[in-house]
């Protein structure tokens, strides 16, 4: 009769590598099952963001379904709510459309274009406001909440998320988790489309007596060199495609020069160097947009604000436009189309 504490031993080697089997299995499932599930729930997901078309959420379908727009314009909340097309349309007898979104900087307005690029656009001019505190402040990790569904879109958008997101490589692998955190808008936006526009939107003021007062909190601004070729990049890939850049900075009640005293002559060096046209529609040149009446905030203008400086947008670019001419530069000092004059060493 065979022994039983030999039996038992026996037994039991031959079940274990049937028990590795079935945790083996069990992993293969698993991940199997995630990788369907993930599959099928990015493509419910991508079904629905599909269909918004307006809204926080529909901001990349808004912008392709006007590529074709003459004139975009990209910006933070200073291009949004300060530019409207309508005013740009009736003077320059081009469809306009305003790209701008709150609180982005270069890499968002880069990601945009890209989109654009690649879908073909026949735009011809591309406006770019920024002011000189974007030259130091990137805000890549708005990029990440508001554009990683489209991270993949192309090898461009790829290499600008890159900068933005170190788990990109997840999000190019996951259909689900690029939809991580906008789940929740993305069905409010579908419940609730916001209404089609041009992309301006007015901001009303509080009533709150506003006045001009430095913002003396803010610290001396240093230009980050990778902002710098950001800006450059967009310039010359728009110029690859035959697209004109202008640039745009905005007034604003608590400006603080102390502050920018090296970030505004980057901003004019890349003007210079790109020979590109740089408006600079600030209370500073302009002291009729200092009236702190026309502000809802000290850095954002009410409805009456933005007309007038859509309005001086209008006057000051157009005629540069009708008539050529090599000297495109705007300083920022001086009058709108001044000689090149040497930049400041670096």
């Amino acid at each position: 009769m065979p022994n039983s504490s030999t039996s038992s031993s026996e037994l039991k080697l031959h079940m274990k590598p049937r028990s590795h089997v079935r945790e083996i299995a069990r992993v293969i499932a698993f991940v199997c099952g995630a990788l369907l599930l993930d599959r099928v729930a990015g493509t419910a997901l991508w079904s629905l963001q599909d269909q918004v078309q307006t809204g926080e959420m529909g901001r990349v379908s808004q912008l392709l379904a006007n590529k074709d727009a003459d004139i975009v314009i990209f910006g933070s909340s200073r291009a949004k709510h300060h530019f409207d097309p309508a005013v740009l349309e009736s003077v320059s007898q081009q469809s306009v459309f305003n790209a701008g979104w709150d609180g982005q900087g270069i890499y968002y307005h880069r990601f945009m274009q890209q989109m654009l690029l690649k879908n073909g656009t026949s735009a011809r001019t591309f406006i770019l406001q920024l002011d000189p505190q974007d030259l130091a402040r990137s805000n890549a990790s708005r990029v990440v909440s508001a554009l990683s569904p489209y991270v993949d879109a192309s090898p461009e958008t790829t290499q600008i998320f890159q900068q933005c997101d170190d788990r990109v490589v997840v999000k190019q692998h996951s259909q689900c988790w690029r939809f991580n955190s906008l789940v929740g808008p993305l069905v409010l936006n579908w419940l609730k489309p916001a209404p089609s526009d041009n992309g301006f939107s007015a901001l009303e003021s509080t009533g709150r007596k506003l006045v001009a007062q430095p913002d003396r909190t803010l610290p001396r601004l240093k230009p980050d060199p990778q902002l710098v070729a950001e800006y450059r990049r967009f310039i010359s890939d728009a110029r690859k495609h035959g697209i004109d850049v202008v640039l745009v900075s905005c007034p604003r009640l608590d400006r603080n020069e102390e502050a920018e005293q090296e970030t505004w002559p980057a901003l004019q060096r890349i003007a210079h160097d790109e020979q590109v046209t740089l408006l600079a529609l600030d209370e500073r040149r302009f002291p009729q947009l200092a009236d702190p009446d026309l502000y809802c905030d000290a850095g954002h203008l009410n409805p009456e604000g933005a007309r007038a400086l859509t309005k001086l947008l209008a006057q000051r670019w157009f005629p540069v436009v009708r008539e050529p001419s090599d000297i495109r530069l705007v300083n920022g000092q001086d009058a709108d189309r001044v000689d090149h004059q040497p930049m400041p060493q670096k």
